[in-house]
């Protein structure tokens, strides 16, 4: 029987089962209102891309946002480098 894939681990990922935020949860994490991650997703190309994981349910994973953030951070460093 083959190992479940989050528990295996695949290679530059977690092995723990992914966390999922709601849109709310998202804002919150930002300081923003519930609407900012969707124009965010509209107007950002490198905005995660949410997972809709059942008619009318739609979430962020957390380790995409993460990555996404680190991006952010290490764009800002690099553009404050002469």
């Amino acid at each position: 029987m083959p190992i479940p894939e989050f528990i295996a681990g695949r290679p530059g990922r977690s092995i723990l089962p992914p966390v999922y935020l709601a849109d709310r949860a998202v804002a919150r994490r930002y300081g923003v209102h519930r609407s900012t991650p969707w124009r965010w997703l509209r107007s950002d190309p490198s905005f995660p891309k949410p997972v809709s994981l059942s008619p009318g349910c739609t979430r962020w994973r957390l380790e995409d946002l993460e990555v996404w953030e680190q991006g952010r951070a290490d764009a800002i460093e690099k553009a404050g480098k002469p």
